[in-house]
């Protein structure tokens, strides 16, 4: 779909026009009463027998007579206007392009001037429509024999007012690059395993660094990983036939000198949890376990096409768990980059083992702050739900931040603590420390801990996006799959950085 504002002073005609209405409204201004008039008053009729109005969510589609150029007119309920959320906006376009996906309609047309909504900047508008639009259009149909081809062509922003105009554009602009990078992330982590080895995923990273002049791309292969002391992340794919990569993308946006933020993904292309295997039941879910380098890679693929000014590493390692006779074995010994000796408990904690490296790498990059996602626990499913990933970190101040973008990018955040004594549950006899508790206690909350102990004194935040990584359901934007979670938050707080 393409997305785009234009200015017009007469009703615009296309297949089918939007006409945003709130709960209790009861009347119809400039275009959508003159819209009211060519579909013979059914626009008017339906608000006042209250068949719509307005709650979120809710949509009536009418059709038009003979004579009538434009077919249909959709009228989208935003809820009450005093409570109205930038979430609203995008979760209404986003239930709006899954409903118009089985018409078909080529041209859509919102008419802007009647959105009766506190979205005061129309910036922000056009950025929520056309992200919302984005991704609830979204289809994974690459291993359908007769996938259907959407009709929806052209969506246009109409507006009355010139002034707006170009605003709403940018908004467009951005919304779009953010809206298919959501959907790069939820492409790779939908992609099944055979067709998505960690060679594979390097492979992406390097199309994606002959795109852009301003990046550099380092592969790190396991020959090198070793000289660089990285056994933590080597021992996670010793047994499998797929070799292991770190992959660093280098954004040079910003000023010569000028300390990078760091985004780290976690990337096991697939999980059987080695030999603590896991069970059978809903291990095929563990194609996205690399679910956090997906997030970064989507993240990189936008802030590339966005340009903020601003330095950015990226670091994902990848890596197969798989279960054979050369497989890590639970009682081993592994050392980190930074020299800390791990005691594996259990060889299905194994993606605190690669960032374990991937965190020890970056802050050697002297970054300002590290960012990592991860889908690291089944501990935060039960504490939080699919609602909001759990987050962690050594500065308050970094974590406030980034609480505060949840209004702008619709990911909720929970902080969770990180205090000192969460230590003492993985205390080892033969090592530095243990690489996850046997207890239940703190699952979530150990896991973070350990990624801490790897950080160095550089500021760092952890996301924990294992519930929020793959939706069980459907509404709105949000589709039941793999989800493209952590995307919105990390290019909205680089650009943050960058302004």
């Amino acid at each position: 779909m393409k997305f785009d504002s234009k200015t017009s002073k007469t009703l615009p005609n296309s297949d089918a026009l939007i006409v945003p209405i709130v709960e209790g409204q009861k009347t119809l201004k400039g275009w959508a009463k003159e819209l009211d008039q060519l579909f013979s008053g059914q626009i008017s009729q339906v608000i006042k027998s209250e068949v719509n109005t307005g709650k979120k969510g809710q949509s009536t589609t009418l059709y038009g007579g003979k004579g009538t150029s434009i077919k249909t007119c959709v009228l989208l309920g935003l809820g009450d206007k005093k409570t109205i959320t930038p979430d609203d906006i995008r979760n209404a376009a986003g239930t709006l392009a899954r409903s118009i996906k089985v018409t078909k309609v080529g041209s859509l047309g919102w008419l802007l001037d009647e959105a009766t909504t506190t979205i005061s900047s129309k910036s922000e508008l056009g950025q929520l429509l056309s992200e919302g639009m984005g991704m609830g259009a979204y289809t994974f149909d690459r291993y359908l024999s007769k996938a259907t081809k959407p009709t929806l062509k052209t969506v246009t922003l109409w507006t009355s007012n010139t002034a707006d105009q170009k605003a709403l554009s940018e908004g467009c602009r951005v919304g779009t690059i953010v809206a298919d990078s959501v959907n790069t992330a939820r492409d790779l982590t939908n992609t099944p395993a055979n067709d998505l080895m960690p060679r594979h995923f390097v492979d992406h990273v390097k199309k994606l660094g002959a795109k852009s002049k301003l990046i550099k791309i380092e592969i790190i292969d396991e020959a090198k990983a070793k000289k660089m002391g990285m056994h933590a992340f080597l021992g996670v794919g010793l047994g499998s036939v797929e070799k292991s990569y770190m992959a660093v993308i280098r954004y040079n946006g910003g000023k010569k000198g000028e300390k990078p933020v760091a985004l780290v993904g976690k990337g096991i292309t697939f999980d059987t949890g080695g030999v603590s295997i896991k069970p059978s039941k809903g291990m095929g879910e563990m194609k996205g376990d690399m679910g956090g380098a997906a997030a970064v890679f989507g993240a990189m693929e936008g802030l590339i096409k966005l340009k903020p000014k601003k330095n950015i590493i990226a670091v994902m390692p990848f890596a197969e768990n798989m279960c054979s006779g050369t497989a890590q074995r639970p009682g081993d010994v592994v050392t980190a980059m930074n020299g800390t000796t791990i005691e594996i408990t259990n060889t299905d904690a194994e993606g605190r083992l690669v960032l374990a490296d991937a965190l020890c790498y970056t802050a050697k990059q002297n970054p300002s702050h590290i960012l990592d996602a991860a889908t690291l626990t089944g501990a935060v499913v039960i504490a939080l739900g699919d609602k909001a990933s759990g987050i962690m970190g050594n500065d308050d101040k970094l974590i406030a931040k980034l609480k505060a973008l949840e209004p702008k990018t619709g990911e909720r955040l929970w902080q969770l603590p990180l205090y000192d004594d969460y230590l003492d549950y993985m205390k080892s006899d033969v090592a530095d420390i243990l690489n996850a508790s046997e207890g239940r206690m703190g699952g979530t909350i150990t896991a973070a801990k350990f990624l801490e102990q790897f950080v160095s004194d550089i500021p760092w935040v952890h996301f924990d996006i294992a519930a929020t990584g793959r939706m069980g359901s459907t509404s709105g934007y949000t589709l039941k799959g793999m989800s493209g979670s952590g995307v919105r938050t990390f290019i909205a707080h680089v650009l943050s950085e960058a302004n």
